[in-house]
């Protein structure tokens, strides 16, 4: 085999080899990744990007309903809330077209200011079958 010819194989390879070393590079470089420098260097491009162009801001579908102290205090009740005013929250939301409501509260006992605990707690005559009625509904 003459260097000349030798010289042609190596050109036209060129096409093929070059990509097929510079992939196994990568591929030893992302799995080796000494100190995330491939993962810093993945979040400088991005960065890059985002200031260049950054992404247009779009309305979130998510909406958070925070009940802060102005909220307690424009209200007049004290935390924690009857079940029966978050319920009626909960209707609302869902009402309003809420795909999915979550709360983010333990809600460890049961609740002593419901209708149906009030109802037990409280001594009703007989005359008042009606009201314990509605009451536990």
């Amino acid at each position: 085999m003459t260097l000349r010819r030798l010289a042609t194989l190596l050109v036209r390879g060129i096409p093929v080899i070059v990509p097929s070393v510079l992939l196994v590079l990568v591929l030893v470089l992302r799995q080796a990744d000494p100190g995330d420098v491939l993962t810093d260097f993945r979040n400088r491009v991005f960065d890059l990007y985002q200031r260049i162009e950054p992404r247009a801001q779009s309305d979130a579908p998510v909406r958070i309903v925070d009940i802060d102290d102005e909220t307690l205090a424009r209200l007049g009740i004290q935390w924690p809330w009857p079940r029966t005013i978050l319920a009626q929250m909960t209707k609302s939301l869902a009402d309003a077209g809420a795909a999915a409501i979550v709360f983010d509260v333990v809600f460890a006992e049961p609740d002593r200011t419901s209708p149906a605990s009030a109802s037990r707690i409280w001594s009703l005559s007989d005359d008042d079958v009606e009201l314990r009625r509605m009451l536990e509904a």
